[in-house]
């Protein structure tokens, strides 16, 4: 039995879980706390917009950094109109859209800082392999993992919840 890997799977599936766990857990934490406020959110833009805004002249020097650029300030403008949309929800359906999409922020706000480091390093070493690097990282995976704005349609857990409203009220509502 020891030679076919089934233990190893079975304990990976364990740990698995608890990894999953508490990555969730944590990207909860980072959602509360920038929804809380927005003193937070505001010093991370101001960040990543600082190491990505370059000069024109110093940017034509390093015209491959541009695509680095591009997809950074992209992921950070997801991220803002992600906040932005949030506005929208109230109650429930705010809780059901920030538990779902909470980790998908997370992922998104580490790659947008990590991007704009990247950046920022291969701006003061001008070297090919940082500016390489810093191009790698910002197209290897999506630079967002959030969805595009006015995109965000509550989940499948949102949809059964209004169902269940649905049936306690007995008659549909004008608006869901």
């Amino acid at each position: 039995m020891m030679d076919t890997g089934i233990p190893r799977a079975l304990a990976d599936v364990q740990v698995e879980a608890i990894w999953e766990g508490t990555t969730n857990v944590l990207s909860l934490d980072v959602l509360r706390a920038l929804g809380k406020s927005s003193v937070a959110l505001n010093y991370f833009i101001k960040a990543v917009q600082e190491r990505i805004d370059i000069p024109l002249e110093e940017l034509n020097n390093l015209k491959d950094l541009k695509k680095a650029i591009g997809l950074t300030d992209y992921g950070l403008g997801q991220i803002s109109a992600f906040f932005t949309e949030l506005k929208g929800y109230k109650g429930e359906d705010l809780r059901d859209v920030m538990e779902e999409r909470a980790r998908k922020l997370s992922l998104t706000l580490a790659r947008v800082y990590s991007a704009s480091l990247l950046i920022d390093h291969a701006r003061y070493t001008k070297q090919d392999i940082d500016i390489y690097v810093a191009n790698y990282w910002c197209t290897m995976d999506p630079i967002s993992y959030l969805p595009s704005p006015g995109s965000m349609v509550p989940s499948t857990t949102h949809s059964v919840r209004t169902l269940e409203r649905i049936l306690a009220l007995g008659k549909i509502p004008a608006k869901l």
